[in-house]
């Protein structure tokens, strides 16, 4: 997982790409394993597990494929970058 801020906006040929905040890679076999399909807004609320997760609300903003390898049959991973929606909750 990393973590942090980009303060550029990215100008790409198919219009502008929103910063994220950071991204998580998956294997595509884990998210098979697991039956998870990621979608683009969906959400995140935990990271990691025990005494090292961090609860943080950010929601998929982009999916980009990853680590193209013949015997994979195209790509083997997935990298999902993030945003956090500020407010998420009211009080």
């Amino acid at each position: 997982m990393f973590w942090g801020s980009e303060a550029a906006l990215d100008i790409t040929r198919i219009g502008t790409q929103d910063d994220s905040d950071g991204y998580v890679v998956f294997r595509n076999v884990d998210l098979r394993f697991l039956n998870i399909v990621l979608h683009i807004d969906d959400r995140f609320v935990t990271f990691g597990d025990g005494p090292n997760m961090v609860a943080r609300e950010v929601y998929i903003s982009k999916l980009e494929p990853m680590a193209h390898y013949p015997s994979a049959f195209g790509n083997a991973m997935v990298k999902a970058f993030f945003k956090d929606r500020q407010p998420v909750r009211g009080t």
